[in-house]
């Protein structure tokens, strides 16, 4: 029996799956700056995959709907299903997919403890590493934007390693910065088959996560043909 495989992120996708923030959540004091990061993330990715939309209600999901409708969105590709929820970090509650014998996903239900464990680190994340013919992987650097503070003086996580590879792009968060395009263009060399597409993506760090947190991929096999629900 062949053991379960986690597919890398830029192996084909049936789509990515959103859960859309509401004014019962994280979001809600500023549901207004980032919402419009999450429309921009969907259309982006319904050109060209399937798009899974969890929304808290009925009326969140017409809302929904009409927001995509409105900025030319390929509705076709976009689901919106109902299902209470927290926040909008799909990174860590979607399922995790695992392909298990014959290329069969299988989707993993876990518990998210909310980041309670902390690990010490000093010793990881890459030049070490090599793959499996014993040759170290080519590392490319990434800059850092100039730092970002919320009104409590606390910085703000803003990364450029934080993008999502979908089938024919990569979505990289952006953060009005000069460091912006360097970030865009070292990007565009490790994918040279994708379209780099920019995300503002300030509004999202001010909860602490940017653009990959709030998406969850699903492999090819995993969602059939999408309509509207």
């Amino acid at each position: 029996m062949n053991a379960p495989r986690l597919p890398a992120e830029w192996e084909p996708q049936s789509g990515v799956m959103l859960t859309w923030p509401h004014d019962g959540g994280d979001w809600a004091l500023m549901l207004d700056r980032v919402e419009p990061v999450f429309v921009h993330i969907a259309r982006e990715i319904s050109r060209r995959e399937s798009v899974l939309i969890v929304c808290r209600d009925a009326a969140l999901r017409r809302h929904v709907q009409q927001r995509l409708r409105e900025a030319d969105a390929r509705l076709a590709r976009i689901d919106c299903r109902l299902a209470p929820s927290n926040d909008s970090w799909a990174r860590d509650h979607g399922p995790i997919t695992v392909l298990g014998r014959n290329g069969r996903p299988r989707l993993l239900d876990f518990t998210f403890n909310g980041w309670g464990g902390k690990y010490p680190a000093e010793r990881d994340e890459l030049h070490a590493l090599r793959d499996a013919d014993g040759r170290p992987y080519r590392l490319v650097p990434l800059p850092l934007p100039g730092a970002r503070y919320n009104a409590d003086g606390e910085r703000l996580p803003a990364t450029y390693a934080n993008f999502l590879v979908i089938d024919g792009a990569v979505l990289v968060p952006t953060y009005d910065d000069p460091q912006d395009a360097v970030a865009l263009q070292r990007l565009q060399t490790c994918f040279p088959g994708r379209a780099i597409i920019p995300i503002d993506a300030r509004p999202l760090i001010e909860q602490f996560g940017s653009l990959h947190c709030v998406t969850m991929q699903l492999p090819a096999g995993v969602l059939g043909g999408l309509g509207q629900h």
